[in-house]
């Protein structure tokens, strides 16, 4: 017997947090499309060097920080948010309590509490460290950034109870539309580039943290994740895929753990499958 996996097991979920960091600080006016970040040098904080796993070793914009996942670029975001607006919108997506789906096995996320974060914790949330959700909270929150901002907690039971579920706004459209630019630019030129499909406009954010095991983080074993949003351009649909320890092959070395080389074209091989089913018109053939 093992836990329901999808909504009662809770997991780090890495940088796919990045999207609600840079959709909450979009939302908040305090960063827009044209700010810039330095990222050439790691970030010292008390306890941590803030690194990217990427190196771009540049100052980018925002949509650069987003695309080439930039640790250093969103804990600076992070750092400008500040944690009271970081867990208002924790809040809002559902961080803070179990989600009522119809599904009687739903997990409490493991957050720290506001009044013991300190800046460190700020940052590391800011890219989905130091805090766990579950896969259905994660499917739920992130469908706001680009869903018109709207958030509504997934039914999967069909009962009257569940029908007219309270559609809660909490991001402008405006921050969606950015978003959905974003998401599509992280699979043209960032770390999903292997969802491309000549078929389906893609759009989605890769996610990669280590596997907490008796509650120290084993740095040889992996959480990966990503979250895929189809057709980009007019969304309908998404996909959360996550994997609990990929392994890499020997010519992808380290490297090939990352969801780019795994929770990304499974996600493909997903999409390929149901669009077909699910009505989704194909670029490049007149029949489905």
């Amino acid at each position: 017997p093992t836990k329901n996996q999808i909504t009662n097991t809770v997991y780090e979920m890495g940088s796919i947090f990045k999207s609600f960091t840079v959709a909450s600080a979009l939302n908040e006016n305090i960063i827009d499309i044209d700010s810039k970040f330095d990222v050439r040098k790691p970030l010292k904080l008390k306890g941590k060097i803030i690194t990217d796993f990427h190196g771009e070793e540049r100052i980018l914009d925002l949509e650069g920080v987003f695309t080439y996942s930039s640790n250093i670029g969103t804990a600076k975001i992070a750092q400008i948010l500040g944690i009271d607006k970081q867990y208002n919108y924790f809040t809002n997506l559902g961080f803070k309590r179990p989600l009522d789906t119809g599904i009687f096995e739903s997990v409490n996320p493991v957050v720290i509490p506001k009044d013991k974060v300190k800046e460190l914790d700020l940052v590391l949330m800011s890219y989905g460290h130091s805090i766990n959700i579950s896969p259905m909270h994660a499917i739920s929150a992130l469908a706001a950034t680009i869903n018109d901002g709207e958030y509504i907690e997934p039914m999967v039971v069909r009962d009257e109870k569940y029908i007219n579920r309270p559609r809660i706004k909490i991001f402008s459209k405006e921050v969606t539309n950015i978003m959905q630019n974003y998401y599509r630019n992280v699979v043209m030129e960032g770390t999903a580039k292997k969802i491309q499909s000549e078929n389906y406009d893609i759009g989605g954010k890769t996610g990669t943290s280590n596997k907490f095991i008796d509650g120290k983080q084993n740095h040889k074993k992996v959480i990966s994740s990503f979250i895929s949003f189809f057709p980009i351009n007019k969304p309908k649909y998404a996909v959360f895929v996550l994997v609990d320890e990929p392994k890499a092959l020997e010519e992808t070395r380290v490297w090939g753990r990352t969801a780019g080389f795994n929770a990304v074209p499974i996600s493909k091989n997903i999409i390929t499958q149901i669009a077909p089913i699910l009505g989704v018109k194909s670029n490049k053939y007149k029949e489905l």
